[in-house]
């Protein structure tokens, strides 16, 4: 019997902890537009698991009927609503590595031929990522290189950089794909305190403990992420 795929949707529905307001409403509804969309998927893959997480929940918010509905029509796994944000404060991508750390405690990895990442307040444009995993259930990835710039060292740097480019790598973490192992071995790897403390990029830590897995690089995602600066097409 084949291995189904777990995608962990990675949420954040109401992270300042108050009643909702125009902001909250909007984000609201790209949750919802974003699930349904992942349900949409469900019902034509069927091959795809899901479960929800969000480390930012508080128990006395009240959940809107419209997601509560569009969280209840998917093939859920697990739901995991909990409170643990004090270091994604400090740096948000903290935040997914709790929730990943969550969804792993709570289900076997390994039982599944890939575990997915998704951020569903995002809006899906296709589901070519989701297919092309199937036709190879293996890692996938959108990862960039970009050049260092120099304006922020001291000038021996600054000028030891236009000599020598220094380039870094980065990984698109609003949508990606590993094999379990390597996703436990991600976690096993990620530190967030350091993180927090130094003020690390979640893209670029993926990226330098990844860069060398098995990785099907991937030229684009289809996913329009909703940035606080516009719409980005990814």
């Amino acid at each position: 019997m084949n291995k189904k795929h777990l995608i962990i949707l990675t949420c954040a529905f109401n992270p300042a902890k108050n009643h909702l307001t125009h902001f909250g409403q909007q984000r609201i509804a790209q949750y919802v537009k974003g699930l349904r969309q992942i349900a949409q998927l469900c019902q034509q893959h069927p091959e795809f698991e899901v479960c929800i997480v969000d480390n930012t929940f508080s128990q006395d918010w009240e959940m809107p009927a419209e997601l509560k509905e569009a969280i209840e029509a998917l093939p859920l796994k697990g739901t995991f609503l909990f409170y643990d944000n004090e270091l994604p404060k400090l740096n948000k991508g903290c935040g997914n590595v709790i929730a990943w750390r969550k969804a792993a405690e709570k289900i076997n990895f390994k039982d599944y031929a890939t575990v997915i990442h998704y951020e569903p307040r995002c809006e899906l444009e296709n589901f070519w990522f989701f297919e092309d995993v199937l036709k190879q259930p293996k890692g996938h990835a959108l990862m960039l290189k970009y050049r260092v710039t120099a304006l922020t060292y001291p000038w021996p740097v600054r000028m030891a950089l236009k000599l020598v480019p220094l380039y870094r790598g980065q990984i698109w973490t609003v949508l990606f794909a590993l094999i379990p192992e390597d996703f436990l071995d991600l976690l096993a790897k990620l530190d967030i305190e350091k993180m927090a403390k130094e003020k690390i990029s979640l893209e670029d830590y993926i990226y330098n403990i990844i860069k060398d897995k098995d990785i099907t690089p991937v030229v684009r995602l289809g996913v329009i992420w909703h940035a606080q600066e516009g719409d980005v097409r990814v």
